[in-house]
């Protein structure tokens, strides 16, 4: 019996649910034989709370189990059933807290330990899309770590629910009403426009005639139009920081001027990349910020990719352009289609076969830091280690964790944004079979240079 088979036969008598947009995209890409294992790996969503002195394992089962009561995405799987994706229920009393003691060990070790668990993969068709485990380390406290599938939430979604579970072990209230997954499907997702009509033409008058592909290295030659799901074998990077005090004072003057530090952001890379190339048009995608006050404390997955074009003649200035993006973002805004819920879908497709280059650009604040910047916890959530904050006599330490780099194309330069307490991360990204080290360090000091000159 095939592997699908199998997956067809099980649960038979669950109730089956629907999915999102987004989760049909996830399952089919990485379900595809041809999908490689560091793009199925870069779905998994990772977080760690080192607690001093050690935690009670019962005192966190029950928070645990108040957590998959409040968030019954946590409790999704999926299933092939009848030729579709389609997701069902497990008990809330099948997800259970792992507890694994490694004694006294030195904080090396306990890394080591850590990071191991973060490269193990998650599969997106697997009896449990997510994993809470207590990891003991003797005087070092103990690790609360959390694994989940990015099928079944997102970085906004993490931050609630590694919030929501530290309340629950601290005993402290909550916050606002939850979205069920059901309700999600109704509210949200079934809202969600086909793209046709004024919606396919306003994507088009955007992005077409398209501009022709970033002169960098071998994109140049033109790449493939087939679109094969994370083929990516050799990730670069490059990082530039900037203090946060920096950061702030560029946030209150572009914001001041009409645009945000999100656009700056974009049309600053974007002068850069045109100093280096001569390249005056960009087409770039980014990932929609969540805004409803519905969606503040839902833990599903909702994500939606909606493009953008910036031009040279945009403005006189970085924060000329920067104010016409945002206008442009703020009218796309009203355009959504279920195609924007696809990391890669048909526009995309058209762009390649048209000129053979997708989206030059896509831009993520990476570390959903709206949600973070809001928590109540909002110093450990922006901490990347090292910062530890007191509730009553318990210590309590993020461990950031290094995320697999992937990307979807290779054409794409990809813009990953990271606050923390300290600084902002600004790291450029892309494919080392196309560009080279170098290519990216000529845009990225620059693009530095220019933000602390603004």
């Amino acid at each position: 019996m095939s592997a699908m088979a199998q997956r067809d036969v099980g649960h038979l008598h669950a109730e089956l649910l629907p999915i999102t947009t987004t989760q049909a995209y996830l399952l089919d890409t990485l379900t595809d034989t041809d999908c490689m294992r560091p793009y199925k790996h870069y779905w998994t969503i990772c977080e760690g709370l080192r607690i001093k002195p050690g935690v009670r394992p019962r005192r966190l089962e029950r928070a645990l189990k108040r957590l998959v009561q409040r968030h019954d995405n946590l409790r999704l799987a999926f299933t092939y059933r009848k030729g579709k994706w389609v997701a069902f229920q497990r008990e809330e009393d099948e997800i259970t807290l792992k507890v694994e003691d490694y004694g006294d060990v030195s904080q090396e070790q306990m890394r080591k330990t850590c990071d191991a668990i973060v490269e193990e993969t998650m599969d997106v068709t697997g009896a449990s899309l997510c994993d809470f485990r207590l990891l003991r380390f003797g005087s070092l406290g103990d690790v609360v770590f959390i694994r989940v599938h990015h099928a079944i939430t997102d970085g906004f979604g993490m931050t609630v629910l590694a919030e929501d579970l530290i309340k629950f072990f601290l005993g402290l209230p909550m916050q606002g009403q939850v979205m069920s997954h059901i309700d999600y499907l109704r509210d949200i997702d079934a809202h969600q426009a086909k793209h046709t009509g004024m919606i396919e033409e306003y994507w088009r008058d955007l992005l077409f005639p398209a501009p022709s592909p970033i002169p960098f290295g071998r994109v140049q030659k033109g790449m493939p139009a087939e679109l094969v799901p994370g083929h990516i074998k050799k990730v670069i990077n490059h990082t530039v920081s900037l203090p946060s005090e920096e950061f702030m004072r560029l946030s209150e003057k572009v914001t001041k001027a009409g645009a945000t530090s999100f656009t700056t952001l974009v049309t600053t890379l974007c002068g850069a990349i045109q100093e280096k190339t001569q390249t005056d048009d960009v087409i770039g995608r980014t990932v929609r910020a969540r805004a409803t006050g519905t969606l503040s404390n839902y833990t599903g997955i909702d994500l939606s990719f909606p493009y953008f074009r910036t031009k040279i003649s945009d403005g006189k200035s970085v924060i000329d352009r920067a104010v016409s993006l945002k206008n442009q973002l703020e009218t796309s805004g009203q355009y959504g289609s279920r195609e924007l819920a696809k990391p890669v879908n048909r526009i995309e497709q058209e762009l390649r076969e048209t000129v053979g280059s997708g989206p030059q650009l896509f831009v993520h604040i990476a570390s959903a830091d709206g949600r973070a910047g809001a928590s109540v916890f909002k110093k450990l959530f922006r901490a990347e280690g090292g910062t530890i904050i007191k509730v009553g006599n318990v210590e309590i330490e993020r461990m950031a964790f290094r995320r697999v780099p992937a990307l979807s194309v290779p054409s794409e330069l990809a813009l990953f944004v990271n606050h923390s307490n300290s600084n902002v991360r600004l790291n450029l990204r892309a494919d080392g079979d196309v560009f080279d080290p170098s290519e990216l360090a000529a845009i990225a000091e620059p693009f530095k240079e220019t933000l602390l000159t603004l």
